[in-house]
């Protein structure tokens, strides 16, 4: 089989995306699987034009080539989206780079963390969570906090609207209180799990957790109570709580 030879510029058509680029910047990193494409060993698909097809998202695939030519790292938007795309084209140096990102740092100890933690508990109580959420027409402007209580000692359910009030005694309707029933063990490890799934689907801003000492003062019950709070604007608080309230 005759090795295909290609033009020092190259264009490409990378997921309906149209982009042209020079073949050295492809086969920069001669590790990586853009080297092996364009090494004249494989055959590559084109489209009807003639362009060859990389079937990826076209515009993540850009932060990839604008590395590939001049070093340069995307916003921090988009490192995780990016980050997955320079796995799977194996660009080592560019992982490496991504990596030292917080970013990343967090969806790795994410990932370790759910290794530690009761998995079928976790999925059960997340699902459980969404559920009344969704019952309690929960807006994104929507402040929640999941308060997490043993079955036996459940004291209210659901939406808790007119619980607090702003100036001159007017109901403050955009703060919801969501119980949760319980009946395994509660670990830091599980609520920072819980919170950062439940902000991953959008239901609150994910940026650094908070362990406090103290109740919540609209708790009134006489057991171990747990809290994660999850708010529209950049903080996501989640609180170790032991309660005893008379």
């Amino acid at each position: 089989m005759d090795m295909e030879t290609f033009p020092d510029v190259v264009e490409l058509n990378v997921g309906g995306k149209l982009m042209t680029t020079l073949l050295s910047t492809l086969t920069k990193d001669p590790q990586s699987m853009l080297a092996a494409m364009f090494s004249g060993r494989h055959v590559i698909s084109k489209d009807k034009e003639g362009r060859y097809f990389i079937d990826c998202n076209g515009h993540l695939f850009e932060y990839v080539l604008n590395y590939l030519r001049f070093g340069s790292l995307p916003p921090k938007e988009v490192i995780l989206d990016v980050h997955d795309l320079a796995v799977y084209f194996n660009i080592q140096s560019l992982v490496e780079s991504l990596e030292k990102f917080h970013t990343l740092q967090h969806r790795k100890r994410i990932a370790e963390l759910k290794t530690q933690i009761d998995i079928k508990q976790f999925e059960k109580l997340k699902q459980q969570a969404i559920e009344k959420i969704y019952s309690c027409s929960a807006s994104p402007n929507d402040s929640k906090t999941l308060h997490i209580i043993p079955n036996s000692n459940i004291c209210m359910h659901g939406r808790d609207m007119l619980n607090c009030t702003g100036r001159y005694g007017v109901p403050v309707r955009n703060k919801i209180n969501i119980y949760l029933t319980n009946a395994g063990f509660i670990t830091k490890e599980l609520k920072t799990c819980l919170a950062h799934d439940l902000s991953e689907l959008g239901f609150g801003i994910y940026n650094y957790i908070i362990d406090t000492a103290y109740p919540l003062r609209h708790i009134c019950c006489s057991t171990e109570c747990h809290h994660i709070a999850l708010l529209p604007h950049n903080l996501v608080t989640v609180f170790d709580v032991n309660n005893s309230v008379a």
